[in-house]
């Protein structure tokens, strides 16, 4: 890692290599894999629904980890003790 405020060399050569094929864009290329984004609201209505449902099964309900469910403000207290399985 160069110093603080610099760019490293294996990200020059890398943005040189995408800009010379024509891609002139500094967004990231979406990735792949599970979202780490979830419609908060939307889970939590589901888990009003539905209180039994883990942060497992909501994680896969709606395409995204565990740990993402775990992290949404405003889960009922009681909810966020019980421990998956």
């Amino acid at each position: 890692m160069g110093r603080e405020g610099t760019v490293g060399k294996t990200a020059v050569y890398d943005h040189f290599k995408e800009f010379k094929a024509g891609n002139e864009s500094l967004s990231d290329k979406p990735r792949s894999g599970r979202s780490r984004e979830v419609d908060r609201q939307a889970v939590l209505d589901r888990l009003e629904e539905c209180p039994s449902l883990s942060s497992r099964m909501l994680g896969d309900e709606f395409d995204c980890d565990q740990k993402t469910i775990l992290t949404i403000p405003k889960l009922p207290d009681q909810w966020l003790n019980v421990i998956d399985s």
